[in-house]
């Protein structure tokens, strides 16, 4: 059994003495009810068939500002300061907008006040630590649910609950719950905060460019507007633009209060290393070429690495793998360490709408297969259709590194030879559509880097030529499983891209 099993096990076994138990658990299916708008539900508590709750760690003696109601005393989950029956609260962690449902989100009850989050690049590592010495904790599972175990806290009121992934994080206040029931949250208490008013968001960097707009990922994620600002300007999200290749006058603008505002060249984020290290997460879209990397600015080559090592996330989108290829390098120059393997050459994938394969080796992964279900990304277990992407990576070789969907193609062999009379002939070929390791490669997991070969914008009507905000209210398949991605990528960096989602611990 295992310690999250044995855990939940505890929690009925402490109900084992009660009269009626059996009656009421033949009622459980009469009495439960769905989740309210409005307020908490209560419900006969029933085995979870979702996640469920690690054993605890040392009993720790809460107390601070704010935490009165919980007294002066060791809480631990199935402890005698609780109602001695099975006592949970359930509901499913949704995005700031209310409608996603997401996967790993850490749901808990602190016993003291929260610490502030570290803003920036640094190194956080998935030791399973949480601020404010959780005395209940759960993580959401692939369709977003949850079960927190609140046998052992001993307020039925007022009881304080952060909902949490990575840096975004929300404190709000259950206004009651009822002993031996489960009562159900309302999506409202449940998402994660829009602005900072509500709560903790990541600081991101976006760069805007002519041939994708990532920055329309978080307009559909439910990011309040007065959250984006042209870069410097202390926004939650900061928007940067490249000039490069199919960017149009659009492409370096936004809309502000009082008129259109220009955006700052991204050259001015990359040719700062301590700016970059200020942002949690760095977005950039596809620039429509190569021009930035062939050849590169060994500068801002530099910088970028140096960012993700130190404990930065960057995901790269469309030629931004250009990052890691050491192909266009001078001879004298470090390379970077070999993460995945490059085709020879890049080749668009025909045709243009197409059915990927989503990885489901490993538990992430088999998550993301199940949560594409869950949201509409997929019609197929393990499937997913991509709209407009190259092949420019075949997989990966770093065993840190993993691919988390491919597709398998058929492409021109190249040769072009007039005496050749099957001009149709074709060979399948791998291609690796969004893949990751964690950096810096070989080291220490401190910070990640993703990369994608996919126009996240096509078929959406998001553009970034135009001036932002240019976006379409609907997420698209590929763009959902990009919103899997992101909320992942803001999570603690672990050791492997395909290692397990860490269990918090509790005291």
């Amino acid at each position: 059994m295992s310690t999250l099993s044995r855990s939940f096990r505890s929690s009925q076994l402490a109900c084992s003495g009660l009269p009626g138990l059996a009656g009421l658990a033949a009622l459980a299916g009469l009495l439960a009810c769905s989740p309210s708008e409005d307020g908490p539900v209560f419900r006969p508590v029933e085995a979870p068939s979702g996640p469920q709750l690690p054993e605890p760690g040392a009993p720790g003696s809460p107390g601070g500002a704010m935490f009165e109601d919980f007294g002066d005393v060791g809480l631990t989950p199935g402890g005698s300061s609780g109602s001695g029956c099975a006592t949970s609260l359930s509901g499913v962690a949704r995005d700031p907008a209310g409608q996603l449902p997401l996967y790993n989100v850490v749901v808990y009850v602190p016993s003291e006040p929260l610490a502030p989050i570290q803003r920036g690049a640094h190194c956080e590592t998935c030791a399973g630590d949480f601020s404010g010495r959780p005395i209940a904790a759960a993580v959401s599972n692939a369709s977003g649910a949850f079960r927190l175990d609140i046998s052992g806290v001993p307020a039925r009121a007022n009881i304080p609950l952060v909902i949490q992934a990575g840096s975004w994080r929300r404190e709000v206040t259950v206004p009651r719950a009822s002993d031996c029931a489960d009562t159900v949250l309302p999506g409202e208490l449940t998402r994660l905060p829009r602005n900072r008013a509500e709560g903790n968001l990541p600081h991101i960097a976006v760069m805007r460019a002519g041939s994708d707009a990532l920055e329309c990922l978080f307009t559909k994620i439910g990011v309040d507007p007065g959250e984006f600002t042209p870069g410097g300007e202390g926004g939650s999200i900061e928007l940067y633009h490249s000039d490069l290749e199919n960017a149009e006058e659009g492409t370096g603008l936004m809309q502000g209060a009082t008129g259109e505002v220009e955006l700052p060249r991204v050259e001015a984020l990359f040719d700062d290393v301590e700016r970059l290290r200020s942002f949690d997460m760095l977005l950039l879209s596809c620039e429509g070429g190569d021009d930035r990397y062939d050849p590169p600015d060994l500068t801002h080559r530099e910088n970028l690495q140096r960012y993700a090592n130190e404990g930065g996330r960057l995901f790269g989108g469309h030629f931004h793998n250009g990052l890691i290829d050491n192909r266009e390098l001078p001879d004298d120059y470090p390379e970077f360490p070999e993460v995945v393997e490059f085709a020879s050459g890049r080749e668009d994938i025909e045709p243009q709408l197409f059915t990927a394969e989503v990885n489901t080796s490993f538990d992430k992964g088999k998550a993301l297969a199940d949560w594409l279900l869950e949201v509409g990304g997929s019609t197929r277990h393990g499937e997913i259709e991509i709209n407009d992407s190259e092949r420019t990576v075949t997989g990966t070789v770093a065993p840190t590194a993993v691919s988390w969907i491919n597709a398998t193609t058929s492409s021109s062999d190249g040769d072009d030879d007039d005496d050749d009379d099957d001009d149709s002939s074709s060979e399948p070929e791998r291609a690796a559509l969004y893949y990751g390791f964690p950096t810096p490669v070989g080291g220490p997991a401190c910070g990640r880097m993703v990369f994608t070969d996919v126009h996240l914008a096509s078929g959406s009507g998001d553009s970034g030529k135009e001036v932002f905000p240019s976006c379409s209210g609907e997420l698209t398949p590929q763009q959902k499983a990009l919103a899997f991605l992101l909320f992942d990528l803001a999570n603690c960096v672990q050791p492997t891209e395909s290692a397990a989602p860490p269990i918090p611990k509790i005291y």
